[in-house]
């Protein structure tokens, strides 16, 4: 499905997340199951997006850089999941859950034939880790931890090559300036991902790892739609999330109002209990805390501000 997506619809993205924002940095908003019409990579105050299926051998995510105070935003080709080849190695796999964490500028695969100026991720996240090469993530319990999934070049002609190169790090379609290329420029979308965040006056950027369907919705139903509340999340939302979590006996931090590791594993527990003995489904838990989620909790987030 094709939507038109503006810099007033990234906003609503975050807030019916409850997920901060700067307003004079940079921002990388990936949309896994999404993907540009225009990948040129130009600054426009819209692009048009594609929803996308997940097939793990096409790049099928959208990575955007924005800056909310500019009014404008890029959109690139890319990949927020592992490339099956790994799977079919035989090699542990990474799965990022949705989330807010943070990557700094920095030196991807250092001394390998490959390492290139890249970013680096520099904060814990929720990770679903295959380590057999079933490819079954969603039968692995939740790590919460920094592997790191670097986001780096893809290795990738674009949407419709059917190679990229990622056990779990986010890519951006393209190759680097690296020795394996002789030195060779780098080309494509990641030259010109990389060139607009490295002209960027600041060094860490703020990642948010979202769905495609998210930014759908965020477009279709606008502030209309309650919070969903995902590893990163902020505000009075989280605060009753972790009273609820605490009376049921699953959380004994403080009432913080920040959905980070401990917050996060106690709404996986949740569900673990409440879920899990009913679904033998992938996906039953998926800690975000949403209109389910809420409901089973007793919180009414739709009564509550995303901020």
């Amino acid at each position: 499905m094709d939507f038109t997506l503006t810099v007033e619809h990234l906003r609503r993205l975050c807030r019916a997340h409850c997920l901060p924002i700067p307003e004079r940095e940079m921002v990388f908003i990936a949309l896994r199951g999404a993907t540009p019409v225009d990948d040129e990579g130009g600054f426009e105050a819209s692009h048009e997006i594609c929803t996308a299926d997940i097939d793990h051998r096409h790049l099928r995510c959208a990575i955007l850089q924005w800056t909310p105070s500019d009014g404008r935003y890029a959109v690139f080709p890319g990949s927020t999941v592992h490339h099956v080849s790994y799977v079919d190695a035989g090699i542990g796999t990474n799965l990022m859950m949705s989330g807010r964490f943070e990557y700094r500028r920095g030196v991807h695969r250092a001394g390998m034939p490959t390492e290139h100026d890249a970013f680096r991720q520099i904060s814990d996240a929720p990770i679903l880790r295959d380590e057999d090469g079933s490819g079954n993530h969603y039968a692995a319990a939740v790590r919460h931890y920094n592997p790191p999934n670097n986001l780096h070049a893809g290795w990738a002609m674009g949407v419709d090559h059917p190679l990229y190169g990622s056990a779990g790090c986010q890519v951006v379609a393209g190759f680097p300036q690296c020795p394996r290329r002789n030195g060779a420029p780098s080309v494509g979308s990641w030259k010109r991902f990389k060139q607009n965040a490295y002209a960027a006056d600041q060094q860490v950027f703020p990642y948010i790892l979202l769905t495609g369907r998210d930014a759908l919705r965020a477009v279709r139903q606008g502030d209309r739609s309650p919070p969903r509340l995902l590893f990163g999340s902020v505000g009075d939302a989280v605060s009753r999330v972790q009273k609820a979590l605490t009376d049921l006996g699953h959380y004994a931090g403080g009432i913080d109002g920040r959905l980070l590791t401990e917050t996060h594993r106690a709404v996986l527990a949740y569900q673990e209990q409440v879920f899990r003995p009913y679904s033998d489904r992938p996906g039953a838990v998926d800690g975000i805390v949403g209109p389910i989620t809420s409901e089973a909790l007793g919180v009414g987030l739709d009564r509550v501000s995303a901020g």
